[in-house]
């Protein structure tokens, strides 16, 4: 389960929120791809096996695509993510372990913002910062079975995520969480309306 805090600075549509890849192998388009990525120098291929990924877009309220920046308030959205892939371990013997990576893409849109005000803005050529904040990994799990006649093994695991470390009774641990994103967008000057 991923989770986007939304700014009110921008926007996703929830009638397309996601990028989708259409090629000749996959005509309903692909949405998420999902791959084992190894730790060690040695290359992890998992190109031959069989590998799925599906990720829905979710949002508890309704959100408008018109309204500007200032009229807008924040929120979160929601992606739930499965994968399920398989390998044969016995080429990796010699692997220091595996990351599973899952790759997506949705568009965010930027909301018409304020108008500047000042003459500090103007100076600045009516550019004014957003805020974009990154997406937070808040809930993961594995299950990793064998699926070989002469294999039993079948575990069950809870994943590393991005989550406050307070719930796991670690609080003087310091998560590396991604720092948000800044851009500066066009914004009127507020001299120039007739309002």
């Amino acid at each position: 389960t991923v989770l986007l805090p939304i700014t009110e600075s921008v926007f996703i549509d929830a009638d397309d929120p996601l990028i989708v890849e259409y090629t000749k192998d996959s005509p309903d388009g692909v949405k998420c791809r999902a791959k084992f990525v190894s730790k060690s120098a040695s290359a992890f291929e998992t190109s031959s096996l069989e590998n799925e990924c599906n990720i829905q877009f979710k949002s508890s309220e309704v959100i408008d695509i018109e309204q500007p920046s200032f009229a807008s308030r924040q929120y979160v959205v929601v992606y739930y993510i499965s994968a399920s892939l398989e390998f044969e371990h016995s080429n990796h013997k010699g692997t220091e372990g595996f990351e599973l990576q899952i790759d997506y893409g949705t568009t965010l849109h930027i909301r018409y913002p304020s108008p500047v005000l000042n003459q500090t803005g103007v100076a600045d050529g009516g550019l004014v910062p957003i805020v974009i904040q990154q997406p937070v990994l808040y809930l993961a799990n594995a299950h990793i079975q064998c699926l070989t006649v002469d294999c039993s093994l079948e575990r069950k695991y809870i994943l590393k995520t991005d989550a406050s470390p307070s719930e796991f009774g670690i609080a003087d641990k310091k998560l590396d969480i991604p720092q948000p994103i800044f851009i500066n967008v066009a914004a009127g000057i507020n001299a120039d309306y007739w309002w």
